[in-house]
Parts: structure tokens; sequence; C-alpha cells
């Protein structure tokens, strides 16, 4: 249905809680309408079993450790030093397959960013944009937030020129994350900037 994976114990559900439109959901509620849910962006590399999907990439959705924090497998790849540190964190390895097998390099890879974005000034994701990829891929800025849904991976290393929201609910640009010299740091620093804005927050754009 989904595809087809190799049964191993690396391919199983993952039994973290993640964010699905900031609610935190997990495998068992995906199982309740697999058709749509497994369908949502990162949610296969999450419940690999339940989607009866393939097992080994990194999930683009921001998941809940044991402490309570939700981190993402970009955090978990953000220091060279400490990826075997939080790849030994329960349930880290399975659903940050790549990062933790040193498939990608430590500043991410190429997936669909999370966050959610403007386009006609309406809220739009990932998901809205495989429903019709041929027309929305096409749409100014969409291929540098969604590269993995539209095949574009020429852009996963450049600036969206999309407004997109952070989890404070306020809409930001890549623009905005660069105006400051001194607040760079901090402002790729958010969840799911330094996906987006890449050229910004490398330096390559001051």
């Amino acid at each position: 249905m989904f595809g087809t994976c190799e049964r191993d114990d690396s391919c199983n559900d993952s039994a973290l809680t993640f964010l699905v439109n900031r609610k935190p959901r997990d495998c068992d509620w995906v199982k309740f309408n697999t058709k749509v849910r497994c369908n949502k962006t990162g949610i296969k590399s999450l419940c690999p079993d339940t989607c009866e999907s393939l097992c080994e990439t990194d999930t683009s959705r921001r998941f809940q450790l044991r402490n309570g924090k939700f981190k993402s497998c970009k955090w978990v790849g953000n220091v060279e030093e400490k990826i075997k540190n939080r790849c030994g964190k329960d349930g880290v390895e399975e659903i940050c397959h790549d990062t933790c097998s040193g498939n990608v390099r430590s500043n991410g890879s190429c997936i669909d960013s999370a966050l959610t974005f403007l386009v006609n000034r309406q809220t739009r994701d990932c998901d809205w944009v495989k429903s019709n990829t041929i027309v929305r891929c096409n749409k100014t800025g969409i291929k540098s937030l969604c590269p993995d849904t539209c095949k574009s991976f020429d852009f996963c290393e450049t600036d969206t020129s999309r407004r997109f929201q952070l989890r404070n609910g306020k809409f930001k640009s890549c623009k905005w994350v660069g105006n400051v010299v001194e607040k760079i740091t901090n402002r790729c620093g958010k969840d799911g900037v330094e996906e987006i804005c890449h050229d910004t927050c490398s330096g390559r754009v001051r």
C-alpha cells in the first residue's frame, strides 16, 4: 500500500510522541486513518510498521524525548560531538536513521520543512503541496520549503522567499533572519529555520 519494508528491529513504529499541527500524537493515532495520516510529512518514517513504509530515513517531525522536550533530527545532528549521545537517547536512532548512521552531514538532510508558510495569505504546509505538486511546486519559494515532495534537491541549500510560521505563531522570512548580524545565530537556531534559510544561516548571505 505504502511501499515495502524489510522487517527488522529498526523497522518498528516509534514509541515516541510527535507533533502534528502543534498537537502531540503517536502511531496509535495514525492507525485510525492510515490513508490520510501516513501521507502527512514525516509520518512514514515515524510509523513504518503502521504505514508499511521504508524505515531508513530521518523524520522531519519534531518528537518528544523522555524528558518532555520536543526535538528534531536536525537537532540530533547539529553538533558533531553530541550526535552519538543524542542518538543513544530512547527511540531517537530509529527515527533519525540517516543522521545516526552518518549518512547526512551535521547541517541536516534534504527533507521537507515541518513549518507552515504563507501562500496567497493562507497558511499552508508541504502536505498541501503534495495534493497538486505539478502546480504548487512551481509556486515561488515552494521548492526550497518542500524539496522532497517537489524532488527539487538543487534547492536544498537556498533560502526560501516565502514567509514561514515560527513556533510562537509569528510569520517571518529569511530576510528577517539575516537583517541583524548579531541575531543570526539565535534566529537560525529556532526550530526549522536553518533548513529553509540555508544561505543566510551558512553565512553565504549578509
